[in-house]
């Protein structure tokens, strides 16, 4: 299970906001997350959750941003 929104970085929620509101990051992010995270200042925790989300991860992170 991913770790709460309250606990990621700017970058890291920006992400996640990226995902949501862009079809073709999204896909990236969920098949590629190597692609999608290059060059972003992430934590090695922050990276390593987000290169492990599954569809429903990504869209329970989705939700609580949206609150």
């Amino acid at each position: 299970m991913p770790m709460s929104i309250n606990r990621y970085s700017k970058t890291a929620v920006a992400i996640i906001q990226r995902a949501a509101a862009d079809p073709s990051y999204r896909s990236l992010l969920l098949h590629d997350p190597d692609a999608a995270l290059a060059g972003q200042d992430l934590s090695a925790t922050e990276r390593a959750a987000l290169s492990s989300l599954t569809s429903e991860s990504l869209n329970a992170l989705i939700a609580e941003l949206r609150g």
